[in-house]
């Protein structure tokens, strides 16, 4: 007990006992804020004391005039990962989505404003979301009325009353599970409820009739013995998290390995969006309360057979699909390119030792210079046809492998196998990218893609880099593979770089791969001078007519 305690109203509104000189808010022997009724004010705590046990719910007044509790209760639900849910007699009415590091999945709206902060805090401890006032003089709250609504209101000093602006639900697709398992809400549609791609209604008969309680289903079941992949959903509320796991350390990449070697995890996602996105959330039983978001939708990775992913729409399967055919295309083009080359370098020094032997010739068996004169002028005619075939080769392979150049060839003119695999690695980081290596930009730096591409590796997002249309063709695990290696082949040193034997090895196995060390070009560039053209355009600096030419990629 505490000796001498008093009571206190202090200016948020919170009703407090506490020692009469102690005014640590830790220390309180009881405040109204552990108890809200209707209201949330700000510097209200919505949530869970892990440690006290307390739960602080809103629950509305029965009538109007009745201030007892009435059926609904607003609360944080801490099963899975945190949620707030609206219940009526304890059936969900609306679900928050989980907080996502900028605002709850469901949420949208929720963004930085001149009214009011906000946060979410969720540790060992407690976990609650709360909203601070800007201007204090500015009075906004949050009530849950008689009919079961959550709002927030502003106070409007002109006409001295509570106006409203914001609703909870807001539309149809705001009520919880509106379309059930793997059903997808969009306002915009009519009916509102449709399946996800790949998925059918459960039984037909009922959605003809706008019934949409039993759900949808895969067209093609889950065979997780046989192999399963994933497909990516855009722009989309996440599903109820009540079954679900978390991570907040681990990568995209981890969260894709650790779901899809458990066959009874349907779906994965970033658990934050901030910074590129970090940490994993994973899903096990069906997905429910989905819906399609105009704006701050996230991204979620579903479980499908994989017979499901190879049968996609024509145009994404054969884009899915030119991994596995281009991939040995371009390494027997590359193969017939060098053979090629070398082919023209030995015919060119066997000319050459043709003409020196003539020259020999011509002078031991004493012919005239004007015989020699005409043989050499032959000789050279012919010569000169053979560079300019050559040249016009050259002048065509320069338009062609703009960006594709390896550093070595690039900057001092030295040319080996390992360039081609250079350029290989480049090949294969343009078609699964959907972007060329040249002109390639990006708002958080200036790198070429192949930067970019060594960035997200690093940062293990490499999923990131995967184009739209070659990512809902979903050979997630052969693509990863397929980036790693292209790093290998595009390392700044053609000694670390494998050979394409190598490479086309690694491709085609399992095996635990080496870690790939920078890339060529690794280099800052300045954008404004680039031109958008086929040959290069480097930004030059000028020192005592000196000229220092900033050399990237060809």
């Amino acid at each position: 007990s505490i000796a001498n305690p008093v009571a206190q109203l202090l200016n948020s509104g919170n009703f407090v006992i506490r020692g009469a000189n102690d005014s640590n808010a830790e220390n309180y022997l009881w405040q109204s804020f552990d108890y809200p009724t209707d209201t949330l004010l700000p510097g209200m705590k919505h949530g869970i004391n892990f440690v006290t046990g307390i739960d602080r719910q809103v629950s509305p007044w029965k009538t109007t005039s009745d201030p007892s509790r009435g059926d609904t209760i607003f609360r944080m639900d801490p099963r899975g990962f945190p949620q707030q849910l609206l219940l009526t007699n304890s059936i969900e009415q609306f679900r928050s989505g989980p907080w996502n590091g900028l605002r709850f999945s469901g949420s949208p709206g929720l963004k930085p404003n001149p009214l009011y902060t906000y946060e979410f805090v969720f540790n060992k401890k407690e976990v609650y979301y709360m909203f601070e006032l800007i201007n204090s003089s500015v009075y906004s709250r949050l009530t849950l009325n008689t009919n079961g609504v959550l709002q927030r209101s502003t106070w409007n000093y002109r006409t001295q009353e509570w106006v409203v602006y914001l609703n909870v639900p807001a539309d149809n697709c705001d009520h919880y599970a509106l379309c059930h398992a793997y059903g997808s809400c969009s306002i915009g549609n009519s009916p509102v409820c449709g399946c996800l791609d790949k998925f059918v209604p459960k039984f037909q008969k009922d959605w003809d009739r706008a019934d949409w309680s039993s759900g949808c289903v895969r067209k093609t079941p889950l065979d997780c013995e046989k192999g399963d992949g994933f497909f990516k959903y855009s722009g989309v509320k996440l599903p109820d998290t009540r079954n679900s796991w978390f991570n907040e350390s681990m990568t995209l990449d981890e969260c894709h390995k650790v779901c899809l070697d458990n066959c009874t995890c349907m779906a994965f996602a970033n658990l934050d969006v901030r910074a590129g996105g970090s940490g994993c959330l994973l899903w096990f039983g069906d997905l429910v309360d989905i819906r399609q978001l105009v704006e701050n939708g996230q991204d979620i990775y579903i479980r499908m057979a994989f017979s499901e992913l190879s049968t996609h729409d024509e145009s994404n399967r054969k884009k899915g699909e030119k991994i596995k055919i281009i991939l040995p295309l371009l390494a027997g083009m590359l193969l017939v390119g060098l053979s090629l080359t070398l082919y023209v370098w030995k015919r060119k020094k066997k000319q050459k030792k043709q003409q020196q032997e003539l020259l020999n010739r011509e002078g031991r068996t004493g012919h005239s210079s004007e015989q020699y004169y005409t043989k050499s002028i032959l000789v050279a005619a012919t010569m000169n046809k053979i560079q300019l075939a050559i040249g016009l080769v050259r002048v065509q392979m320069d338009r062609f492998t703009s960006g594709y150049m390896s550093p070595e060839y690039a900057v001092d003119g030295h040319f080996s196998v390992k360039s081609d695999v250079f350029s290989f690695g480049v090949l294969v980081l343009e078609i699964v990218s959907g972007k060329r290596n040249r002109g390639f930009f990006h708002q958080d730096h200036h790198h070429n893609l192949l930067g970019h591409a060594w960035i997200l590796f690093n940062k293990g997002r490499s999923l990131e880099l995967i184009d739209a249309h070659m990512g809902d063709s979903c050979y997630l695990s052969e693509v990863l593979r397929s980036i790693h290696v292209t790093l290998l082949c595009v390392q700044q040193s053609p000694e670390d770089r494998p050979s394409m034997s190598s490479v086309v090895l690694m491709l085609g196995g399992e095996g635990t791969l080496p870690q790939p060390k920078e890339p060529g070009f690794f280099t800052k560039r300045n954008l404004f001078f680039e031109a958008d053209t086929s040959s290069s355009n480097n930004a030059a600096m000028s020192v005592n007519d000196i000229s220092i030419t900033l050399l990237d990629a060809r």
